[in-house]
């Protein structure tokens, strides 16, 4: 049991120092966010076809629909410690995307294969440019809620402990 809530401390130390990057880099891009970016394209793929404006939203939905999928999957399978763990990468693709809505005014982030930046369409869409800052700080806080609500869930002490 002591060796377990040692090793459970030890990966949420990780997971601190693995968040603390985004407080410390400006746009940070993790290892994960390589994964993300194919989740974020194939969202463009697969709901372009219902239209420009959830063209441009399949990204960002795709990007968080498939890390909560599989957080919910490994939860209903009993798979508890990694529906944790991923509930981690949930939040972790929210920080993502505060940095992409954080750069629809400058616009200066890479795209992948060039084209429109998908916030700054929609946040022009939408006529909510000016709050470019205060949304994208919104999703980073609701990001950070979501990482650090998956480390308290690892390091409590449940009923398989």
């Amino acid at each position: 049991m002591k060796n377990l809530f040692i090793l459970k401390i030890i990966l949420v130390a990780l997971m601190i120092y693995f968040y603390s990057n985004f407080i410390k880099y400006d746009n940070y891009f993790s290892f994960l966010d390589y994964i993300n970016l194919c989740f974020h394209e194939a969202g463009h793929v697969f709901l372009g076809f219902l239209g420009e404006t959830i063209g441009f939203m399949g990204g960002t939905i795709s990007q968080i629909f498939w890390p909560t999928f599989i957080t919910i999957y490994f939860y209903k399978t009993g798979q508890i410690f990694s529906s944790k763990i991923s509930l981690f990468w949930v939040g972790e693709n929210f920080l993502n995307i505060s940095i992409y809505i954080a750069d629809a005014q400058k616009q200066e982030l890479p795209l992948v294969g060039g084209g429109e930046h998908d916030w700054a369409y929609l946040l022009n869409k939408f006529g909510v440019i000016k709050y470019t800052d205060h949304i994208s700080k919104a999703v980073f806080i609701f990001g950070t809620l979501i990482m650090f609500y998956s480390m308290y869930l690892i390091i409590k002490k449940d009923q398989t402990q």
